[in-house]
């Protein structure tokens, strides 16, 4: 009877650090730091909450505070306003109403462009570019392009998540 209580008393302590140190929300896995938002554009941030009802808020580049909530699926959505360039690097702190916090750092909002194509298009690399010794030099000054690569391992079933 000792084992079987020494057992119930581990995963008892295990369940509360676990329910202690798990986010009260996240934010999907598309969204992120060094990102860049299309300008010009609504801007949705999405994401999950533990909890039905929990309250996403966030401070825009507008300088107002935009908010949304989970529902029962525990999915949030924050559509910030359309806003112009902005070139200048902010960070994005989304807070919970329980007192949680992420921080997105480094964005921008400017121009979004998608490329995409044949198989062959994430084959090439800097090194195999002709002059690419001097490309790298002059990647200095374009600091604020940006490149997002997603995986070649095609799978969804549902939205974006963790």
């Amino acid at each position: 009877m000792g084992g079987r209580f020494r057992v119930l008393v581990v995963a008892i302590v295990t369940a509360c650090v676990a329910t202690a140190v798990s986010p009260s929300f996240n934010v999907s896995n598309v969204l992120g730091s060094y990102a860049v938002i299309q300008r010009n554009k609504p801007a949705p941030f999405w994401g999950w909450a533990a909890t039905a009802g929990t309250t996403i808020s966030a401070t825009w580049v507008d300088g107002k505070v935009y908010s949304g909530s989970s529902d029962a699926s525990l999915a949030w959505r924050i559509v910030f306003p359309a806003a112009a360039e902005e070139a200048t690097p902010f960070n994005l702190t989304l807070t919970s109403s329980t007192g949680n916090s992420v921080t997105l750092t480094d964005l921008l909002i400017g121009d979004v462009f998608f490329c995409s194509g044949q198989s062959n298009m994430g084959a090439v690399t800097v090194a195999a570019m002709a002059n690419a010794s001097a490309m790298v030099q002059q990647a200095a000054d374009f600091a604020l392009l940006r490149i997002f690569q997603v995986g070649t391992r095609p799978s969804s079933v549902g939205p974006a998540r963790r």
